[in-house]
Order: C-alpha cells, then structure tokens, then sequence
C-alpha cells in the first residue's frame, strides 16, 4: 500500500515511478500552458506528450473537463496534440464513461494507493522583513547583495509561491540556510 498525505507527495511519487506506473519519460511538473494553467505532470514517450491529472482522492467529471481544457490550451500553445491521464485511486463512474468516449482520455485508478491526511497541518510564513530588521539591512541593499531584484525582495513575504533562485541567492547572501527565510509551525497563527 502506498500512503500519502497530500496531492503533492502523490505527484512526486509518480514522477519518481513515471514509467513503471505510465510507461512515459517525464519531461516537467507544474507545466504551465498559457499562463492558465499548471499540469500535475507532463510526460512524453516517443514523439507524443501525455498529460496527467492528479486527484488525491476520487476522480470526478470536473477533472475529465479540466483535462480536456488542458488538452486544447497544450495544442494552442505548442501546436501539438497531447493525451490525457487521469490519475486518482478512485475514479467515479460518469468520469469512467466519458474517458471511454474520448480516445485522448484516460482514466487511470490507482490500485493500492490511500491517501492518509496528515492530523496536524503544517503551515509556512515567509520571515524575510523580520530578518532584514534585525540585521538593519534594507531591500535596497539585499538586493545588491543578492542580485535579487527589489521588487522581488518588498513581495518576499506577501507570496506563498517563491523563486527558488531568489530563495537560495538570498540565504546565500545572508550566510543562512533557505529554511531559516521561513517560520514553520503546525498550528495557524493568529
């Protein structure tokens, strides 16, 4: 049985077992189509790409149309047409029945795979301004330091998404691990 206890964690296990469980060579994660769109994971074997949809828990219709928006954003993009996965231990019956009527379209169940929630969450604040003010150094000067825009540097803490050449080029800059630009805690502040 294998265990997992968010969508992410799934996504890294099938990419690390990519072509045992879908017989493709990975070629990106988050693969962004049009700036719209991010794809679990995208795949190729030979000259044709796959895209693959991942549900942590059950499949329904609404990833059988997600897909299917993915599938016509990659052809507008790339001028390339693509195949479809979707990947859950369970999918639903109707999403079964339309990937039977679409040839792009797979659905995918897979067997022996249980999500298991974590009991206590972990969350993650971003504590750039914190430490700037206790060392007194301005975004002005981090961002000479670093080669970090500053633009970059003042929406550090307002993002949950960072650059992870922004990140390393910082802590780099401040003689601190990467980890240490983050408060990691398990319950939610405030």
């Amino acid at each position: 049985m294998i265990t997992y206890g968010s969508e992410e964690e799934l996504q890294e296990y099938l990419i690390e077992n990519l072509d045992l469980y879908f017989g493709l060579e990975f070629v990106a994660k988050e693969y962004r189509i049009n700036n719209s769109y991010r794809v679990d994971i995208l795949g190729r074997e030979g000259d044709n790409f796959y895209i693959i949809e991942l549900k942590k828990e059950i499949a329904d219709i609404s990833a059988f149309n997600q897909i299917k928006r993915y599938l016509t954003a990659f052809k507008r993009q790339t001028g390339k047409s693509a195949f479809g996965y979707i990947a859950s231990p369970r999918v639903d019956e109707l999403t079964k029945l339309a990937c039977l009527h679409d040839e792009k379209i797979r659905a995918v169940e897979l067997q022996n795979f249980k999500y298991i929630p974590t009991t206590r969450p972990t969350f993650v604040r971003p504590v750039l301004k914190e430490i700037l003010t206790d060392r007194g150094i301005t975004h002005k000067k981090l961002s000479e330091m670093s080669g970090v825009p500053q633009a970059a540097l003042s929406r550090f803490d307002k993002t949950h998404s960072h650059n992870a050449t922004h990140m390393f080029a910082i802590a780099r800059a401040l003689n601190i691990p990467v980890e240490k630009l983050f408060k990691i805690y398990e319950e939610q502040e405030g």
